[in-house]
């Protein structure tokens, strides 16, 4: 949050007052980005993780 904070010109309490915590500020942060419909760069494959059946 403190670099997010930093990007946006403001404090972490100022991001706090809008959303309560990283997991609401990335939600609104995707529906934004969905509703513009902004391409993202394709970066490459995931690794895979223990557990995902592959």
């Amino acid at each position: 949050m403190d670099e997010v904070a930093r990007r946006a010109g403001t404090n972490k309490n100022a991001l706090y007052r809008r959303q309560p915590n990283r997991v609401a500020l990335g939600v609104v942060v995707y529906r934004r980005l969905a509703a513009t419909g902004t391409v993202l760069p394709d970066t490459g494959a995931m690794p895979p993780t223990h557990g995902s059946g592959e």
